[in-house]
C-alpha cells in the first residue's frame, strides 16, 4: 500500500474515478493518486489489464489517464491543481482492481 510521508504542503482536492483525493499543489497527479492507495491508474488497450506508473518521468504508458476531459495524458507529467479530475481509460468491466 502506498502512503504519503507527511501531510501535503499546500493541500488541494482532486478527483480520480469519482473519488475525492487530497493532493499537494504542483505535485504530479500520478503521485497524488498513488499516495491515496490507488496503484492501477491505467489499463492496457488490448487486454485491459491494470497498469501503474513505473518511471514517473514520461517514459512508460502506465500512468495514461483522461485529465479534465483530455484523453491519454501522462499523469506523471501534469501538476495537480485544485478541482482536477482524472479518469481511468480502457476499462472493461469493474474498475475495482
Amino acid at each position: 500500500m502506498s502512503f504519503r510521508a507527511g501531510p501535503p504542503g499546500h493541500p488541494i482536492r482532486i478527483t480520480h474515478d469519482g473519488r475525492s483525493l487530497q493532493a499537494s499543489k504542483g505535485e504530479p497527479a500520478a503521485a497524488s493518486i498513488l499516495a491515496s492507495g490507488k496503484l492501477a491508474i491505467a489499463r492496457s488497450t488490448k487486454f485491459h489489464r491494470p497498469r501503474g506508473p513505473s518511471c514517473m518521468r514520461g517514459g512508460c504508458d502506465g500512468c495514461l489517464a483522461r485529465v479534465d476531459g483530455e484523453p491519454n495524458v501522462m499523469t506523471c507529467m501534469v501538476a495537480a491543481h485544485d478541482g482536477m479530475t482524472t479518469e481511468t481509460q480502457n476499462t472493461l468491466g469493474a474498475r475495482g482492481v
